[in-house]
């Protein structure tokens, strides 16, 4: 039976120990979390300190580690790969950090979604070269009381490499209807490549994807690879 640590209990560490009470074959040894133990709340795996971790070297054989790229798993990963096998989703955009957290500082919250062209897609499949950005941002922010809407709007349009060189639209919404309608956290996405051999004949090749939750299918990635 594998023996697998939680590392960190955000919106993949949920998902990774939802996805792993399905698996007979594993045992979550716990969640491991900088936070409070006691103050967290699971589907059933126990909680410790992080702290603690290396007081249990022989009862973990994996560590997947569920923390954010930019602050914890530049750190934790390193470190806790002397001690024990880790798998973790490092995944850090250039330049993205220092703009969202002048978002964060005026948000309560905030949520993107990526949505392909259609038209650019339609380009693609009949052959013609598709020129600029082929998919566009919607964003859906919560604003903390006594914060300029304009000026959080403009720093997210101007955010490089994310939101700067695509259409995006910010959509300024309560936080209740944030819960209601935003909380899924859907991802999606279509890899296409066109071509044509040495025959003359067209060739299509097309991958799709369509998640109701990516923080799930990322902790099942996370989990396979364990």
């Amino acid at each position: 039976m594998l023996r697998v640590a939680i590392v960190g209990y955000g919106n993949l560490g949920k998902g990774v120990e939802l996805g792993l009470k399905h698996d007979d074959a594993v045992e979550i040894v716990g969640v491991f979390t900088r936070r409070d133990p006691a103050s967290l709340s699971t589907m059933g795996a126990s909680v410790y300190s992080l702290s603690s971790i290396l007081d249990f070297k022989e009862a973990i054989d994996v560590c997947i580690l569920c923390g954010g790229s930019k602050n914890d798993l530049p750190k934790q990963t390193p470190y806790l790969s002397q001690y024990f096998n880790c798998v973790d989703s490092f995944d850090t955009h250039a330049l993205i950090e220092s703009h969202q957290e002048k978002v964060d500082a005026m948000a309560l919250d905030h949520v993107q979604y990526t949505i392909p062209s259609e038209k650019s897609i339609a380009n693609v499949k009949s052959g013609n070269l598709v020129k600029g950005p082929l998919h566009k941002r919607e964003c859906y922010v919560v604003l903390k009381d006594g914060v300029d809407a304009s000026f959080v709007e403009s720093q997210i349009k101007s955010m490089p490499h994310y939101f700067a060189e695509y259409e995006t639209t910010v959509h300024f919404i309560d936080e209740m209807t944030l819960k209601k309608e935003h909380s899924a956290m859907p991802h999606g996405g279509v890899v296409m490549h066109r071509d044509t051999n040495a025959n003359g004949n067209k060739q299509l090749i097309e991958y799709r994807l369509n998640l109701d939750s990516n923080p799930e299918f990322t902790a099942a990635v996370l989990i396979a690879y364990a």
